[in-house]
């Protein structure tokens, strides 16, 4: 794989893993947690070499606005310069999408599913990740370790 294609792979499983917002979170019942995170680096970089990236710059829009004369009752008049705003350029991964939803597929074609269980409390202070994922009951939570990993936890255990 080409250093280009390693970077690449590298940022997607990042991205697969921190998220926009509110993290995707697979759980498969008992899996050990060690297997979880590589199922998930495994499937982001299968989704980074069957959908490369698709990088496109695109430009904010650009808006002017024209200058304008003030005069007084006097007559006395003041030309004020207009300014042109925008036109910045930025990147899209046009793929990106279709990435995700292929990661996603390659964790359900490995027995996960997609669970809606909502972040740790901050404040829980130091904890050990257990070494398997614990059975899904209201008093599981997710947080990330320092590497950028999701870990479930059963906050009644604490």
């Amino acid at each position: 794989m080409t250093q280009v294609l390693k970077l690449a792979a590298a940022g997607v499983a990042l991205a697969f893993l921190a998220g926009c917002g509110q993290p995707a979170r697979y759980y498969q019942a008992g899996v050990p947690v060690q297997q979880l995170n590589g199922d998930l680096t495994g499937c982001a970089v299968q989704a980074v070499n069957t959908v490369p990236p698709n990088t496109q710059l695109r430009r904010t829009p650009i808006q002017i606005e024209p200058g304008v004369v003030r005069c007084n009752k006097d007559g006395n008049c003041v030309r004020f310069a207009g300014r042109v705003t925008g036109g910045d350029v930025y990147s899209v991964d046009a793929n990106a999408g279709l990435r995700h939803r292929v990661a996603g597929q390659c964790m359900a074609e490995r027995g996960y599913s997609r669970v809606d269980v909502p972040a740790c409390p901050s404040g829980l202070g130091r904890v050990t990740a257990p070494g398997r994922l614990p059975p899904l009951t209201d008093s599981v939570c997710v947080l990330r370790d320092p590497d950028g990993r999701q870990v479930f936890l059963d906050r009644s255990t604490l």
